[in-house]
């Protein structure tokens, strides 16, 4: 048996009969898939303590062109992929475009809104997130949940053993979650 596990990647959901198993996000549209949820991630656009002080605290969408987005470079999911949904305008969104600051990799972003830096959009869940003093900024614009779910065809030839995976994992997932 394939069995994969994925983060975001908008690709792997066009390859899913590739594989016999995998843990993904919530694929849509796939009616012919089984897919059981593991845990949500919520994520919301952070900033710091340190850096709201100095760059004030946003008060609607377009104050975002005052202040510096820090983006992981794969994460198509976060609104600032797709930024100009969320803006009125075409020119606010050039604008905004050259102050968007991308990384390679997410414990990067963390430490770059932790240090300051700008603002990121930050899975609430992330160890320690709390512990580091982030506020949220404009949570009623910025917020999108992602399920991530055990995903299989609809198939009673590994039935057992997939469901037998699906309680093991659901185990450990619930043991980090305290």
């Amino acid at each position: 048996m394939n069995i994969v596990f994925s983060t975001f990647s908008e690709n792997l959901a066009l390859q899913i009969d590739n594989f016999d198993v995998i843990v993904h996000p919530f694929i849509s549209n796939r009616k012919n898939l089984v897919q059981k949820e593991f845990f949500k991630f919520q994520f919301f656009l952070y900033g710091s303590k340190n850096y709201i002080a100095q760059y004030g605290m946003p008060k609607k969408t377009s104050d975002l062109k005052n202040h510096r987005i820090i983006k992981y470079d794969s994460d198509g999911i976060t609104p600032f992929h797709g930024v100009n949904d969320y803006m009125e305008d075409q020119k606010f969104y050039n604008f905004f475009d050259r102050r968007i600051i991308v990384v390679n990799n997410p414990i990067t972003e963390l430490n770059l809104v932790k240090n300051g830096i700008g603002l990121a959009m930050i899975a609430s869940q992330w160890h320690n997130v709390l512990d580091i003093d982030l506020i949220k900024v404009l949570p009623n614009q910025f917020m999108f949940e992602e399920m991530v779910c055990l995903i299989y065809k609809h198939s009673e030839k590994d039935k057992i053993l997939i469901d037998s995976l699906y309680e093991i994992l659901l185990n450990e997932t619930d043991k980090i979650k305290r």
